[in-house]
């Protein structure tokens, strides 16, 4: 018989009035001489008082033996803690570990009280534990007992597994990231390159907008819209300079992306839509158009030149209309007399020949009469050429007055006049005409140094009878007129054959006096 008043469980009991089950820390029991772990209860009397204990001693293996070893694992942890957290038992893999050793070396603080649900898993590190692992651990309250079960698995084993995976993967991210790293490196490359290259377009692009805003073309990118059949249905401005918008009117921000259907009116549109058509299929086009009343172009004329470029069509629009005024002028100069603004003999010379073979092609009659002013030699040498002028004005003026407005009246020169009639239907036309004309010669020119009289001597040829060209038809006309001057002043004569023989014979006769002398 053994006395266990000493022992803590003894004293435990005979001071705690309540039935609750002790369970104590491993001890070396005094009768067995090994080491357990004792259960305890407290005995009462009937009347309440302290009578003694009721003892258990069972060895830790006990404990151990109910759990499958084969499932922790070579480094699994299997623990009990008794309610006051203290380790009862611990075990790694299995092994048995006594007080000395044990496997547990402290215990962190758990985080779930006893008797509520299991604790989180949580990462106990490695000086935790006797064999320095760290290891995930979970804890449970046992519902029978007031022990608290703890279980832990060492993170290198649980790892492992995954950790092959992981090599496989990272070689696999290794390799990912080598390509995406070169193909990185490639697009880089392309897209400096591309940059690179649209900075030189760029460049070209900026100083040729340069070059162009500073020039008196307008220039214009005109891109295609094709129909469902592939025919350019239309064209839009993709590009242009501030000269090019200037010319319609618009600013340039609006003027580009316009669609040409929207800025020239129709029919207009689809000539110019025709004339582009045909510069994007010979791939050059130029011109200088005059431009019509219905073109939204605010200028006169303009030099057009067309060039494809890839898919688009480059446009060129220089202002021409100073240029053509001045050649119209010059021509003007050249074709007008002066004094009279009379067209001269340079331009009959031009039209003449023209009017003639119009006449021939519709098998028409036509006339040409030569008009001399008599007397006005004596108006020059006793008035004054200032005088003379105004009266070659005046003339002119009431010979125009005379005729139709198909017909034509020309200053020669001097005193001398040509009128051309145009689509007569007999020769008694021409004779009107020529009476009417000096008809109004005839009356009084009232002139700043007073009333002047003087008539006129006219001679008529006729096409064809008289002459197939021009200077045929001219010169029977002057021969005419000659002999109607020498017959008396004022009258008109047409030419026949015989007077050109008389001329002849009298230019003979002269020419032999001449000689004679």
């Amino acid at each position: 018989q053994q006395n266990v008043a000493d022992r803590a469980y003894f004293r435990f009991h005979a001071v705690d009035r309540s039935q609750v089950l002790r369970i104590g820390e491993q001890t070396i029991g005094r009768v067995s001489g090994k080491s357990v772990i004792q259960f305890t209860r407290r005995l009462e009397t009937e009347g309440g008082s302290f009578d003694g204990v009721v003892l258990i001693s069972i060895e830790p293996e006990y404990y151990l033996s109910f759990s499958a070893t084969s499932r922790l694992e070579p480094a699994g942890l299997l623990a009990i803690l008794g309610p006051d957290r203290a380790l009862r038992i611990a075990t790694i893999g299995g092994a048995r570990r006594d007080t000395a050793r044990p496997a547990l070396l402290t215990i962190p603080p758990l985080d779930k009280p006893e008797g509520v649900g299991p604790v989180q898993g949580r990462q106990w590190l490695g000086d935790t534990f006797a064999d320095k692992q760290t290891r995930f651990v979970a804890a449970k309250s046992l519902k029978t007992y007031p022990l608290i079960a703890l279980v832990g698995l060492a993170a290198e084993e649980r790892i492992a597994p995954h950790r092959e995976t992981w090599k496989i993967y990272r070689n696999i991210a290794i390799a990912g990231c080598v390509f995406l790293f070169f193909f990185a490196l490639a697009a880089t490359l392309l897209a400096v390159r591309l940059a690179w290259r649209k900075h030189s377009e760029a460049e070209v692009r900026n100083a040729y907008r340069i070059a162009t805003e500073g020039g008196n073309d307008g220039f214009y990118m005109l891109r295609p819209l094709y129909d469902k059949n592939g025919m350019a249905d239309d064209f839009m401005v993709a590009d242009c300079n501030e000269r090019g918008a200037a010319f319609s009117g618009i600013p340039t921000a609006q003027f580009i992306g316009s669609k040409l259907s929207a800025l020239y009116p129709k029919p207009y549109f689809y000539v110019v839509r025709d004339t582009l058509r045909a510069a994007m299929e010979s791939g050059f086009y130029e011109d200088e158009l005059k431009i019509p009343p219905e073109s939204p172009l605010r200028v006169e004329w303009v030099y057009r030149r067309l060039v494809r470029s890839g898919a688009a069509l480059a446009l060129t629009m220089r202002d021409i209309s100073a240029t053509k005024a001045h050649e119209r002028d010059l021509r003007r100069m050249a074709n007008e007399d002066a004094l009279t603004a009379l067209p001269n003999r340079n331009w009959m010379m031009s039209f003449l020949p023209e009017e003639i073979e119009r006449a021939r092609n519709a098998d028409a009659m036509m006339a040409l009469l030569f008009v001399d002013l008599d007397d006005f030699k004596d108006i020059n040498d006793s008035l004054g050429h200032s005088v003379g002028d105004e009266l070659l004005r005046a003339a002119a003026l009431r010979l125009k007055s005379a005729l139709r407005p198909t017909d034509h009246v020309v200053r020669l020169g001097g005193d001398e006049f040509t009128v051309i009639l145009s689509a007569l239907e007999s020769q008694d036309a021409a004779a009107h005409v020529a009476e009417r004309i000096a008809e109004k010669l005839n009356w009084p020119f009232d002139l700043a140094r007073g009333k002047n009289t003087l008539g006129a001597s006219i001679g008529i040829s006729i096409f064809p009878r008289d002459g197939q060209d021009a200077e045929t038809l001219l010169k029977h006309s002057d021969i005419a007129m000659y002999h109607a001057k020498s017959e008396g002043k004022g009258h008109y004569r047409f030419y026949e054959q015989s007077l050109s023989e008389s001329l002849n014979a009298r230019i003979d006769n002269e020419r032999a006096l001449q000689q004679a002398i």
